[in-house]
């Protein structure tokens, strides 16, 4: 009966040595799982920082004078005095140029020879299907 109780005891041992391990094991995966959590909104956290000193540096320039008086001239057409505005206009093609360059462009490919293809349809289809070029 020793044995019997030897057996029994070691047994009883090695189940609690597995249900320790295995709490030690979901222990340790749920400290990575956190930690890895805490590093990810450490990440977040550093991004909204730097997000947020880009926008406190736009407020500041938005709040300068250079930046008022620069909108107030091109938006409001607002000059100092003695001060000379000259307006540059990008050259636009009129609706006129732009049909006349169509109408050019058709005269053109109407000019081009197209190529006549004199192989009977028997021929071509001979071609199309059994070609090797």
């Amino acid at each position: 009966m020793t044995f019997l109780f030897r057996l029994v005891l070691i047994i009883i041992a090695i189940g609690i040595v597995v249900v320790i391990s295995l709490g030690v094991a979901q222990e340790t995966y749920r400290r990575e799982q956190i930690q890895k959590e805490i590093e990810d909104l450490r990440v977040q956290a550093e991004k909204r920082e730097r997000e947020n000193q880009k926008l406190q540096g736009l407020i500041d320039y938005f709040q300068t004078s250079d930046f008022k008086e620069k909108e107030a001239k091109e938006t409001l057409s607002v000059q100092k005095e003695g001060e000379n505005v000259v307006l540059v206009k990008e050259p636009t093609i009129s609706e006129k140029e732009k049909i006349e360059m169509e109408e050019k462009k058709v005269e053109e490919e109407a000019a081009i020879p197209k190529k006549e293809d004199s192989r009977s349809n028997l021929r071509k289809w001979w071609d199309y299907f059994f070609a090797t070029g």
